[in-house]
């Protein structure tokens, strides 16, 4: 299902390419269209960009990429490597270093890169930095959209989904409107042991989290979580001093001021 970047296997593959240049350790070209079908599932339809491939790695700029799912524009599309062998260990080896520009991205296609994201298949919008490698992905002044109603501004540390108990949690909210039955509705991976968020009752009647400022720092299985201004249906708390949550043995968290 996922990309194995060690056995790549395309077919219906259409290439158009121009302007070619080198400098005996690296080359650039315009590649006016790519389009094929890998064997993984993936469907792309076009990419366009402007490419300089050499032993910084695969640098791309003005990018443009339509799947059946998905279109992604970005100024510029950095897969930054030692040598272009660090392919072969993609999620490890490889930085990122992109600016993407408003798009519309499926999860199905993340999932193809993410393997364990499989299952997922909402849609988001969003604007973003991405930085780092994919093991700890940096995500810098995101404006994300999904949904009715949910929207998420601020800075993340993505975790290892292959490796959740150990992952060290810091993201920065500047701004999140989270609406109750956005989440409800999102389609969780398949390895959850549920399929989608449900919400106990009492929970149900806040209708949705509006936050401004919120730090959210620790583990998986311990992390403090507190904001300048948390809004609700029932009404308005400050979390100044933040809260503790503490994973419990029977699933679930508790929390502490």
């Amino acid at each position: 299902y996922w990309m194995d970047y060690d056995h790549l296997g395309f077919k219906n593959v259409v290439l158009h390419a121009n302007e070619f240049e080198s400098d005996g350790e690296s080359f650039a070209f315009n590649l006016e269209k790519l389009s094929a079908r890998e064997k993984c599932g993936i469907v792309l339809h076009r990419l366009k960009a402007r490419c300089l491939i050499g032993y910084r790695g695969i640098l791309l700029s003005n990018v443009r990429i339509n799947t059946s799912r998905s279109s992604v524009y970005a100024q510029r599309f950095n897969m930054r490597m030692t040598g272009l062998s660090d392919v072969r260990s993609f999620e490890d080896s490889v930085t990122f270093d992109a600016m993407i520009d408003s798009s519309e991205v499926s999860m199905v296609d993340v999932s193809y890169f993410a393997p364990a994201l499989k299952g997922m298949y909402q849609k988001v919008y969003l604007r973003a930095g991405l930085h780092q490698k994919v093991k700890n992905l940096k995500i810098n002044d995101i404006d994300l959209r999904t949904g009715e109603r949910t929207i998420l501004r601020g800075d993340l540390l993505l975790p290892d989904f292959n490796s959740l108990d150990g992952s060290f949690l810091k993201e920065k909210i500047s701004y999140a409107y989270i609406d109750l039955n956005d989440v409800k509705a999102l389609r969780l991976p398949d390895r959850a042991v549920e399929k989608f968020i449900s919400f106990d009752p009492m929970i149900e009647r806040l209708g949705y989290f509006e936050v401004k400022k919120l730090d959210l720092i620790g583990y998986w299985s311990q992390f403090v979580m507190s904001s300048r201004q948390l809004r609700t249906q029932l009404g308005t708390v400050h979390l100044d001093n933040g809260l503790l949550f503490s994973e419990l043995k029977e699933g679930g968290y508790a929390f502490e001021r």
